[in-house]
This record gives structure tokens, C-alpha cells and sequence, in this order.
């Protein structure tokens, strides 16, 4: 039987991905800041993912080999005329980074048996510009926490635009997705052992193009 834990299973996209876990009855442990949703028997509840570190290994210690996935995010920039707040710019990099960094050294330092780690990244951590600058370098510190690591068995999922309630008042960009066709396509990277996934495939191009392209026309593109 597979095991699989959730961090920020709250979140739109991680609701998706545990209705399809429910269909397919799979066994699986949340863990969240939120305690409106709250659908599954598994759940903790904390207040602060770092003071609670403790807490939160003491719930998932006895779960046999899970799959782990991380759906912390948070997005405050590419709005119209809006800057974030200082208040913002730390949540941004505590929920993005701070976060899954600090409960992934906790596994490792405690040499928890696990059988793959995925994370949710973004297109944005390919070349962070001014209108995400914030967003795209938490992603891009994620990223590259993840292949520094030592981690022998992980995943990133890079995502364009997902409709959901954290992205509902930005402009949609070519190539947006529904979060069901995103869990989805979480889900059916569960076995997979590529270390990066790009969903929609057609983004994995626009990467290597926004690589290579300098920042000053990406930034003139967009006006």
C-alpha cells in the first residue's frame, strides 16, 4: 500500500490532488495551516510550520517509506500596479522556501526512510523578472536547495499559471491550466524518476527560450 504525506494540503491544487488519492484509495497523512479543510482522519493541524517542526515529526515518523510532496505557496507579485508589502515579501519566502527547507533537513537529519520527495515549483524559477521577482527567486532557491541536497530520490514540478484562487486575480498567460489537469499530472508522476518535470510540455521550451533571451527584452515583451 502506498503512503503519501502532504504539506500545505490546503491549498487548491493539493485538494485537487487528494480527491484523486480518495478515488484511487490511497492512504494518505496532511499536514496544514488551515482547519477549514480538513477532509481527511490524517490531519495535522499546526500553527507555524517551523516552531512546530517537532510536532510535525512526530506525526509523520511511523509512516512507512511515504511519498512526500510539498504544495506550500505563496504569491503576492504580477499584479497590476501592486507591490508586496514587507509583510508579504517574508511570508513569500518563508512559505516558498523557509518552509519546505527546513522540514526536508529535519527527514534527512533524522534519516527518515522516505520513497520519493516532490516539490511544486514554477516556470518563474527558470529566470525570475521584475514583475515576479520575489516569487521566482523562493522558486529558484527550491530548486536549487533540491540538487544540492543529496537527495537521491526527488521531483520538481515546474507549473505555468494554474487557475486557483492564489492566481485569480493575475492575467492569464499562454498556456494556463486548470488544477485539475495539474494534479492530475502530479499524480501520474508519482513513479516517475525524472528529477524535473515541465507541465504543459510546450513550457520546457519557453524556459530554454527565456534562458537564453536577456532580461531586457523579457521585460519589454511583457509591457
Amino acid at each position: 500500500m502506498k503512503n503519501i504525506i502532504i504539506f500545505g494540503s490546503s491549498s487548491d491544487l493539493a485538494t485537487e490532488f487528494t480527491d484523486i488519492l480518495n478515488e484511487k484509495k490511497i492512504n494518505f497523512f496532511s499536514i496544514t495551516q488551515n482547519k477549514e479543510n480538513t477532509n481527511n482522519k490524517n490531519t495535522l493541524i499546526v500553527k507555524d510550520y517551523e516552531t512546530d517542526i517537532d510536532l510535525i515529526y512526530e506525526f509523520i515518523k511511523n509512516i512507512k517509506n511515504p511519498y512526500i510532496f510539498f504544495f506550500n505557496g505563496y504569491l503576492k507579485e504580477n499584479r497590476p500596479l501592486y507591490s508586496p508589502t514587507n509583510i508579504e515579501i517574508l511570508q513569500t519566502f518563508k512559505v516558498n522556501f523557509i518552509v519546505p527547507y527546513i522540514i526536508i533537513n529535519k527527514i534527512k537529519d533524522s534519516n527518515f526512510e522516505f520513497q520519493k520527495i516532490t516539490v511544486i515549483s514554477s516556470i518563474a524559477a527558470t529566470k525570475p523578472r521584475l514583475k515576479n521577482f520575489i516569487y521566482g527567486n523562493t522558486k529558484t532557491l527550491l530548486e536549487t536547495y533540491m540538487k544540492k541536497s543529496n537527495i537521491k530520490k526527488y521531483s520538481v514540478i515546474r507549473f505555468g499559471y494554474i487557475y486557483s484562487k492564489m492566481s485569480e486575480s493575475h492575467t492569464p498567460p499562454p498556456f494556463a491550466i486548470d488544477k485539475k489537469k495539474a494534479a492530475k499530472y502530479i499524480f501520474d508522476s508519482l513513479n516517475g524518476k525524472k528529477r524535473l518535470y515541465v507541465f504543459p510540455r510546450i513550457l520546457l521550451l519557453v524556459s530554454i527560450l527565456m534562458k537564453i533571451t536577456p532580461s531586457s527584452i523579457l521585460e519589454r515583451l511583457e509591457k
